[in-house]
């Protein structure tokens, strides 16, 4: 099983995080990203900058929390 940044369970940042989710795929929708293979890797990097960037939170990738194991 995956792990996962524990911060995405935090009642506190709920909200934030479904806003966020909703905001990434709306971006890449409009720029045509298609869910293909790495797809994953551009999504997880544009939600940990819009995460960081408006609300100041560290959030860690799937890749970040799970090194050892191959992500696509």
């Amino acid at each position: 099983m995956l792990e996962h940044d524990p911060i995405e369970k935090d009642e506190r940042y709920k909200e934030i995080f479904e806003q966020v989710d909703k905001e990434v795929k709306e971006l890449l929708e409009k720029k045509g990203v298609q869910k293909e293979l790495g797809y994953v890797h551009i999504y997880e990097g544009l939600k940990k900058d819009i995460l960081k960037k408006k609300y100041n939170i560290d959030w860690k990738t799937t890749k970040e929390m799970n090194p050892d194991v191959l992500i696509d």
